[in-house]
């Protein structure tokens, strides 16, 4: 029997979010396989651009309820320890991340990438 996939999506406070969170669901290859959600929050920033914070998580909530994914939604100011330590703690397997053409996101994404190394990374 193979071993199960926990699969964690890091969301931005972009609506177009939900792309990635359909990446991970993608990337399951059975139903035991687990799904997180997680959006990290600067800790003065709104959860979703455009939106207020209610209608933001729900959103989020109700796209991880259709999938049957876990949603995590934590306040922090160094948002890359905060996703290294949930990965560490829940036996992530694959994290899916957004392409960026930001410089300084692609050292965010390296940074995760070498912190993780048995970790498979998704850029999407």
């Amino acid at each position: 029997m193979s071993e199960n996939n926990n699969i964690m999506v890091c969301v931005t406070k972009q609506k177009t979010c939900s792309r990635l969170i359909y990446k991970g669901d993608e990337v399951r290859s059975s139903t035991s396989d687990k799904l997180y959600i997680v959006h990290i929050i600067n800790k003065k920033d709104k959860v979703l651009y455009g939106e207020n914070d209610g209608d933001a998580l729900e959103y989020l909530f109700d796209l991880a309820r259709k999938l049957d994914a876990e949603l995590i939604v934590q306040r922090s100011n160094n948002t890359k320890k905060s996703i290294i330590k949930l990965a560490k703690e829940r036996g992530i397997t694959h994290i899916i991340l957004g392409k960026s053409n930001n410089e300084s996101n692609e050292g965010f994404q390296k940074t995760i990438a070498n912190k993780l190394k048995d970790i498979n990374i998704i850029i999407e």
